[in-house]
């Protein structure tokens, strides 16, 4: 019998559930993160998940490994040195665009959570 998996109507879904983490294996994410101790919790949490993670340490980095190699996923700081997420992520777009390659999602990594944040990174 399948689990069951009890929750208030209120609680929002995880995006992943547990026992489906095993299809996330093998997957490709580059994640773009200056801050050291950031990198190590990042690179714990989604190699548990037995992804292949490549560590980029600003949006330069980031830009120039992208066009090297394909990701499934890139998880980008906001703040970065050299190169911030904000920039690195129109460039890869426009990279993207200008050569006809596979747009791959990036997710935006901020601890800025001030009202207005999420639309401006949107834009």
């Amino acid at each position: 019998m399948g689990n069951v998996v009890h929750r208030n109507a209120d609680q929002p879904k995880p995006a992943i559930e547990a026992e489906s983490s095993s299809n996330l294996s093998g997957l490709k994410i580059l994640v773009a993160e200056d801050n050291e101790i950031n990198q190590n919790l990042i690179r714990a949490v989604l190699e548990n998940l037995n992804l292949d993670i490549t560590l980029a340490e600003n949006g330069q980095v980031a830009l120039d490994l992208r066009k090297k190699q394909p990701f499934d996923l890139i998880l980008m700081d906001i703040q970065m040195p050299v190169m911030g997420g904000i920039e690195a992520t129109k460039a890869i777009l426009e990279y993207e665009e200008a050569e006809g390659v596979p747009h791959i999602p990036i997710v935006a990594l901020t601890a800025n959570a001030l009202q207005g944040d999420r639309e401006k990174y949107l834009r």
